[in-house]
């Protein structure tokens, strides 16, 4: 469920406005984005950690450019390499 809210804010963010963007509606995707990510981190913390769907999911395509999304797919990458036998 965690994961679809996910999606949800994120596929919100190409709908904000044409390029180029106002600063106002800069403002409101970089919002739509950080809830999306409030929503994976808090998905990841609950064990929703496949990191393959994570990163084929289309509709975090417009997730995959931040640095905070790539160093999320990098910390659910390095728990589940400390849980392999």
């Amino acid at each position: 469920m965690l994961r679809k809210v996910a999606h949800g804010l994120a596929l919100c963010m190409p709908l904000v406005g044409k390029e180029p963007l106002t600063p106002a509606e800069l403002a409101e995707r970089q919002k739509y984005g950080d809830e999306a990510m409030d929503v994976l981190r808090l998905a990841v913390k609950h064990g929703i950690a496949d990191v393959g769907a994570l990163q084929k999911a289309k509709e975090l395509a417009p997730l995959r450019t931040r640095q905070d999304f790539q160093e999320l797919i990098r910390e659910v990458e390095k728990k589940a390499r400390a849980k392999a036998p």
